[in-house]
């Protein structure tokens, strides 16, 4: 058995670039939309591009709804994803969790760290899972043969866009009720413990989230520690001030702004009693916990993922919202031509 190491996308590509991240309705509607507007947008999109203006990274939940798409739409819409997004995507939301955990501990000792560099945000569309795949080989393998396998393998993960995720599918049925993560029933016995009290649920997914990501991805990072450095962060993590209910781990959230959207959105999902649980509904609420923290514009014109946003993202987040391919337009045009007149 052979761990990959995910290659790390060329960041100075990303660096003067915004980026636009799209739900999967619009990757769409920017290859099958005939109407003037959209064809006006995908090619101004491409020219933006092309002029290491933007690029339009993808996320784990937006490859998943495409691989739901039909046949005669799907390889299309993958094409125009390698193109806008340079085959880029998130990080596993997992990953970035840790990582927001890590640059929140390692920013008590410096002192110096802010939000998470692209570096720890983008990866290879490949990795979109996961930064680290396993390669298990046959006991006939030698070790000359593995060796070479692997590097094989890693050369070829560089090169592999939505295009050859979409073909490596396309006699799979699609994603299975069974591939979503089962807690729907947990999430909704913590709703029922916070009764109608918005301020309780919010406290008790705040809980849920320090439990499940921030405490073993403190404790992992704590333990890479020499031990002077961890008496450092004990000490530092005493001194925050507390709330009023003696916890502190608002506080923290407020370092870790992917973890701190995660709460929001589990608090806000279980406010609304006319939605269903359902599998696109777990797609959006994906779709926004670290697109929503770390790309510059996000682009919807879901009315649902709307409501998700105006209801806290917006206002605790510098991701611009933009509704519609007319807001996107125009957006686009100032940028454009922004970048024009700062160019020598």
């Amino acid at each position: 058995m052979i761990w990959i190491d995910c290659q790390e996308v060329r960041h100075d590509c990303l660096t003067t670039r915004q980026a636009l991240f799209f739900d999967t309705n619009i990757w769409i509607d920017l290859v099958e939309n005939t109407t003037p507007v959209w064809r006006h947008l995908a090619g101004m999109l491409k020219q933006l591009v092309k002029a290491r203006v933007v690029f339009c990274p993808l996320a784990t939940p937006t490859i998943w709804e495409l691989y739901r798409q039909p046949p005669a739409c799907a390889p299309d819409v993958a094409q125009l994803m390698d193109t806008l997004s340079l085959r880029t995507a998130f990080a596993n939301r997992t990953e970035i969790f840790r990582a927001e955990v890590r640059n929140f501990v390692l920013g008590l000792v410096d002192r110096q760290r802010g939000m998470l560099s692209p570096r720890e945000v983008y990866v290879p569309v490949a990795h979109y899972l996961s930064t680290r795949l396993r390669l298990v080989f046959p006991n006939s393998y030698t070790g000359d043969e593995r060796e070479a396998m692997t590097a094989a393998v890693t050369r070829r993960l560089g090169s592999v866009g939505v295009e050859n995720l979409v073909s490596w599918r396309k006699n799979s049925t699609g994603l299975g009720r069974e591939s979503i993560p089962p807690y729907s029933a947990a999430r909704k016995s913590r709703r029922a413990q916070a009764g109608s009290s918005r301020t309780k649920a919010r406290n008790i997914e705040a809980e849920f989230v320090y439990d499940r990501h921030i405490e073993p991805a403190l404790q992992s990072v704590m333990r890479s520690l020499s031990v002077s450095t961890r008496a450092q962060v004990m000490c530092c993590l005493a001194s925050i001030e507390p709330d009023r209910e003696g916890s502190r781990i608002e506080a923290l959230l407020e370092k870790m702004p992917a973890l701190r959207n995660a709460v929001d959105l589990y608090t806000i999902a279980g406010f609304d009693p006319e939605r269903k649980d359902r599998r696109a509904d777990f797609f959006d609420i994906e779709m926004l916990i670290a697109p929503f923290a770390y790309a510059d514009v996000f682009v919807s014109q879901d009315r649902w993922i709307r409501h998700l946003i105006h209801k806290d993202l917006a206002d605790r987040n510098q991701t611009a919202f933009v509704e519609g391919p007319e807001e996107l337009t125009a957006f686009l045009e100032q940028i454009g031509k922004a970048s024009i007149l700062s160019r020598p």
